[in-house]
Formats: C-alpha cells, sequence, structure tokens
C-alpha cells in the first residue's frame, strides 16, 4: 500500500509533542505491557486523529491545553 506522509508544520509537530506528553503523564505505570502499549501509540502510524483535532481547533481560534486533553 503506497503511503505518502508530507512533513507536518512545526507549530502542528510542536502540538503533538505536548499530545504525547500529556499521554504519558497519564498512562505512567509500572506495568511493563502498559508501558509498551502507549509507546506503541505514540511511535504507530494511528496520528491522524490528534492532528486533525489539533488543526481543526486551531482553526476555530481554540487555544490552550483543551485540544490537547
Amino acid at each position: 500500500m503506497f503511503q505518502h506522509s508530507a512533513p507536518s508544520p512545526a507549530w502542528l509537530q510542536h502540538d503533538m509533542e505536548r499530545v504525547d506528553a500529556i499521554i504519558r503523564a497519564h498512562m505512567n505505570n509500572d506495568v511493563a505491557l502498559i508501558r509498551q502499549v502507549v509507546e506503541f501509540i505514540l511511535h504507530g502510524a494511528e496520528r491522524r486523529r490528534p492532528a486533525l483535532v489539533l488543526a481543526t481547533a486551531r482553526a476555530l481560534g481554540h487555544g490552550g491545553e483543551r485540544p490537547h486533553a
């Protein structure tokens, strides 16, 4: 399957890093399997949905931490 991945704008990369930090903070756990699942989510291909939410929030003028959470 062909996938095209265009580079993200700097603001989106920064916002996605903030989302990743929130996910890690909420999923901080001593159980190895949970840590592995979190890392899979953060480094997997399923990053379009949070990016779309962040881009939509920005386009509609929403700021702060709420779009990231």
